[in-house]
């Protein structure tokens, strides 16, 4: 019967112990206790390769070597010059920071692209995707996707395939330029 009793006491202790563990798990997550990500450890969603970047802006004049790095919450390109770091851009769900000075999403695009612009259009075009709703859609002769179209009186053009993206603001000077950086391999 000793031995009955036993059995039957470590195994009561087995399940309380593994309760209590879940118990705890679930109340640290429920109450955000315990490990906390910090930013540099946000999940990356796509990996991070090297760029040509060319941005030409009242605010910005660059053309060298960028990263985009696309995690759950945000993106980050990071600007180079001669092999190192010169500045960030960080595109969040409500903010795009310029190397930590941050603004509201219409905001920095009301400064960056002008009149002719709304809160997601950098990250639009740094994503590839349409702009404007799909104003002027068509396909070029290279079978890239382009949007050339008349916007308040200043003409925007953009195109993109799977190796470049390029956004020109034709009226008032404003480029962006995002090129893939591929090593030519010389053949024997």
């Amino acid at each position: 019967m000793h031995i009955k009793f036993s059995y039957f006491l470590c195994v009561a202790c087995a399940v309380l112990l593994s309760a209590c563990a879940e118990l705890s798990e679930s109340l640290s997550t429920l109450f955000d206790v315990g490990e906390q990500k910090t930013p540099q450890e946000e999940e990356i969603v796509r990996p991070t390769k090297f760029k040509i970047l060319e941005i030409q802006s009242p605010q910005i004049s660059f053309y060298d070597f960028a990263t985009i790095t696309y995690k759950r919450k945000s993106t980050e390109l990071k600007l180079y010059k001669l092999g190192k770091v010169v500045g960030s851009i960080t595109i969040k769900p409500s903010s795009i920071c310029f190397n930590n000075d941050c603004l509201g999403k219409w905001n920095a695009a009301k400064n960056f692209f002008g009149a002719v612009s709304y809160g997601n259009l950098f990250e639009d075009i740094i994503f590839g995707r349409d702009i404007f709703d799909g104003e002027g859609k068509g396909i070029a002769p290279n079978g890239a996707m382009t949007q050339w179209f008349v916007k308040s009186g200043q003409e925007i053009y953009y195109e993109r395939n799977d190796s470049y993206t390029i956004f020109q603001n034709k009226s008032n000077g404003v480029v962006i330029g995002i090129q893939n950086y591929t090593i030519k391999s010389k053949k024997n």
